[in-house]
């Protein structure tokens, strides 16, 4: 009688406490943003605090972001003078690759210009162009030559803040890829090498 007593409340502990964690479990997930709404914000925020938000010469916004599972594309645009329309620009990668995100600020005048860094190994970011022209994006000329110089980096996101602002900013933007990244399964190291 007392074993089977003792063997009933263990089973409603155990119940009760299953229950407990899977309600913890299913609130965690609940509050927590989908990919989708991370790039989102992320395409938002860019909007609102772009240096150049309108592509010069254009009426196209000069960077997206745009994910699919776990691949990231960030489309940009680079203005190559007047004599020629901007080319646009992707960068490809797979959000498990990155190893480190890194913002670089530098001030001008009031505001305050964060330049987003996602660090790669090599091979692990392709860099695809397309002028008006072209149907159809391709490997850019210059990706090689890109990369021996800048390192297999993607940077195209870049923010303008108010001086007052501009380190909360900067850390929601980290939080934002830094949270994306490791839904997708990578652990990047975030902040500068030094």
């Amino acid at each position: 009688m007392i074993r089977n007593l003792l063997k009933l409340i263990l089973a409603f502990a155990t119940i009760v406490s299953t229950s407990s964690v899977l309600l913890a479990q299913q609130n965690n997930s609940t509050n927590s943003p989908s990919a989708l709404e991370i790039v989102q914000w992320l395409n938002n925020f860019e909007d609102a605090h772009s240096p150049e938000r309108i592509m010069e010469g254009t009426l196209s916004d000069k960077v997206n972001v745009y994910i699919q599972d776990s691949i990231l594309t960030i489309n940009s645009m680079i203005f190559e003078g007047l004599s020629s329309s901007p080319t646009k620009i992707r960068e490809i990668f797979n959000l498990k690759d990155v190893r480190r995100i890194e913002a670089i600020e530098s001030v001008k005048e009031e505001y305050v210009i964060v330049e987003y860094f996602l660090h790669f190994e090599p091979g692990n970011i392709l860099l695809e162009c397309k002028k008006e022209s072209q149907a159809y994006f391709s490997k850019c000329s210059f990706a090689d030559s890109f990369y021996e110089k800048y390192g297999y980096t993607s940077s195209s996101l870049r923010f303008k803040f108010t001086k007052d602002k501009s380190e909360e900013y900067t850390q929601k933007v980290y939080k934002a890829l830094e949270s994306l990244t490791k839904m997708k399964g990578g652990n990047p190291k975030i902040g500068s090498l030094f």
